[in-house]
């Protein structure tokens, strides 16, 4: 599995980037691209917040994620047409209430970095992504 390294500490809300991995690389660039256009084509639309409304939004097992504006509420309402999505948030929902990550693509880097929420929680619903996303 992989372990993702902190970029400016491991508090809550710090960025973390994961080191590179042989074999399936579940922060990748190509994995985010692979996600967006998986949710894209096979999602559907829901609003999870105010920020927004009717994101790009796809149900997988014990998770939602819900893709994000490039520019921010310039896209208030998601339009595909308007800009890319280069963030997602991803809502765990328990009996304890929701949790939610976010996760961005750092396009400089190549990489999916976690923004805010729980590293090892985003890390599972990244790698269960990937695998949905990229079955033939």
């Amino acid at each position: 599995m992989l372990a993702l390294t902190c970029l400016f500490g491991c508090s809550g809300g710090a960025r973390v980037e994961p080191p590179a991995a042989s074999g399936a690389d579940d922060a990748s660039a190509e994995t985010f691209l692979a996600i967006k256009r998986f949710i894209l084509a096979k999602g559907d639309r829901q609003t999870f917040g105010n920020m927004y409304n009717h994101n790009p939004h796809h149900a997988f097992d014990g998770f939602d994620a819900f893709l994000i504006p490039d520019v921010g509420q310039k896209n208030i309402n998601c339009d595909p047409a308007l800009s890319d999505f280069d963030g997602m948030v991803l809502r765990t929902n328990s009996v304890e209430g929701p949790a939610y990550d976010e996760v961005k693509l750092d396009r400089a880097r190549g990489r999916i970095v976690v923004v805010h929420g729980d590293e090892a929680r985003a890390q599972r619903h990244l790698a269960r992504m990937r695998a949905v996303a990229t079955a033939r």
